[in-house]
């Protein structure tokens, strides 16, 4: 895909029952190469507690069309694991071309 010239790794964890709730086991994980572009996006301006405005932004990934379960996929970028936002599509002649995913901070 043009553009996405970067590699990320879905950290994919492994599902178990602990007294009858399903949850996520990090440390039994699968690890997925995606194509992605990652970025720092701005998300507006606002009034610092010192003079001057602040640029607040957040880090965007714009990946692959993969499908990943939201609390049991990390984003790994960098060496670090990131919890990913929910993916928003993006089309173009009505087909998905690729998916922007906020990484919301370091899990």
């Amino acid at each position: 895909m043009i553009g996405l010239t970067q590699t990320v790794q879905l950290v994919i964890a492994a599902k178990v029952t602990v007294r009858g709730v399903v949850t996520a086991d990090w440390k039994n994980t699968t690890l997925v190469d995606v194509k992605a572009h990652v970025y720092y996006e701005s998300t507006g301006v606002t009034q610092g507690s010192g003079p001057g405005l602040t640029f607040t932004k957040e880090l965007t990934a714009l990946m692959e069309v993969v499908d990943f379960e939201m609390g049991f996929t990390r984003i790994r970028w960098e060496d670090h694991d990131y919890t990913p936002g929910p993916p928003e599509l993006r089309y173009r002649y009505d087909k998905p071309i690729f998916q922007a995913v906020k990484l919301q901070g370091r899990a």
